[in-house]
């Protein structure tokens, strides 16, 4: 946690948040939400949350500022899901983490009418799918 307070603070001298602190302060978030509700797990899972700030991170470290932001959410298990959506372009990512790793995390990318998805998930893999995203 103190990686990403830090995170935080070194960007809040710009006037503006990056895309990038928007996306982890959205993260963090969910940590706040209550454990769970009558359609189920509104917190995420420490695996789902660890896997998905690791890749953030790594994925921020080569992207810098090109990194796009992202809506996040959790699905009724603690998976998590970010979402990155250019309505303009009709192009959208979902990188889905499982709540655990019984279940494989997933890429799904869309562009138009052509859609597909990769379950070689990794720091690179997202680095490439969100810099397909921004040149889209």
């Amino acid at each position: 946690m103190a990686l990403s307070k830090d995170i935080l603070s070194d960007s809040s001298s710009h006037r503006e948040f990056s895309n990038f602190t928007i996306t982890v302060k959205r993260i963090l978030e969910l940590l706040d939400l209550e454990a769970e509700d009558d359609y189920g797990v509104l917190q995420p899972t420490d695996y789902a949350f660890k896997t998905v700030m690791n890749l953030v991170l790594e994925a921020y470290e080569i992207m810098g500022n090109s990194f796009p932001k992202a809506w996040v959410s959790t699905d009724e298990f603690g998976g998590i899901t970010l979402e990155w959506l250019n309505r303009d372009k009709d192009c959208t990512i979902h990188l889905f983490c499982p709540a655990n790793s019984e279940k494989k995390a997933h890429i799904y990318h869309q562009k138009a009418e052509d859609y597909a998805v990769d379950y070689e998930v990794s720091s690179s893999r997202l680095i490439h799918w969100l810099q397909w995203f921004n040149e889209a």
